[in-house]
């Protein structure tokens, strides 16, 4: 049995509503059901409920993230071009799928930074 963890995100605010709605008596009903399970050892929803991690975000992080992206993005616009031009050398059609084929990006990838009237626009220059 796979175990997948999953994270909520809540203010102090949201989390205060949330613990009023938990039945806490039905919590425990549950956790006696799987504390004969090994693959639920630890399983303790009302101790994590009552003692829940504080996360706080860090700027160096939010920055080392957005800088990641950005640099994501220059490559992929840079193979891009590059495809555009080796199609441009063959005097093949310049599509979204041709560029994608080529530069060995994602479709939606080429569609997203490449609007439907630039790529026709490399048609028309034939």
């Amino acid at each position: 049995m796979k175990l997948f963890y999953k994270r909520l995100d809540l203010t102090k605010l949201e989390y205060d509503y949330l613990i009023k709605c938990v039945d806490f008596e039905k919590l425990e009903e549950i956790e006696k059901e799987y504390e004969n399970f090994d693959a639920f050892k630890g399983f303790n929803i009302i101790e994590k409920l009552n003692n829940p991690k504080e996360i706080e975000y860090s700027s160096n992080k939010s920055a080392a993230a957005l800088q990641a992206t950005e640099a994501r993005s220059e490559k992929v616009k840079y193979k891009m071009n590059i495809a555009i031009e080796i199609l441009q050398t063959q005097k093949k059609e310049i599509t979204h799928y041709a560029i994608a084929k080529i530069s060995k990006v994602s479709f939606n990838t080429v569609k997203k930074h490449m609007s439907y009237e630039y790529v026709k626009s490399f048609n028309e220059m034939k």
